[in-house]
């Protein structure tokens, strides 16, 4: 549910994806009961009203699949390869595997919003 920070109203990250809220929400039966959840995207807002009904209203999030979380692993060496190409991997190179997945993940929101933003506005992004 949106924060009072100031005069303004600041939403809750996504709990599906961690991107930046957008307004869409979601509770079971709109019950108090229940937790309210914020989300980016009618899709992640879809996503997670079939899981709150499963799981009788608790959405955990963001949420990530073990082949997700395999594919962050795996990625670091594309990444260290890019980073090398770029001449850049001495600035990464004290950061812990946590840090540098955390990198990975941040790149995976920002590009799977962009192709969301993308699909809402009617255009093939391929």
């Amino acid at each position: 549910m949106a924060k009072q920070v100031g005069k303004f109203s600041a939403l809750e990250p996504c709990v599906i994806c961690g991107f930046e809220g957008r307004g869409f929400g979601f509770q079971l039966h709109l019950s108090p009961l229940h937790a309210y959840y914020d989300f980016c995207s009618k899709l992640c807002q879809g996503v997670g009203q079939r899981l709150a009904e499963l799981n009788q209203g608790k959405i955990e999030g963001p949420m990530l699949s073990d082949i997700e979380q395999r594919a962050i692993v795996d990625a670091r060496q594309q990444l260290a390869e890019a980073l090398e190409r770029q001449k850049v991997m001495d600035a990464f190179m004290n950061l812990s595997p946590d840090q540098i997945d955390d990198i990975i993940r941040s790149v995976i929101i920002g590009f799977q919003a962009s192709v969301q933003r993308a699909y809402g506005r009617g255009e093939v992004p391929f």
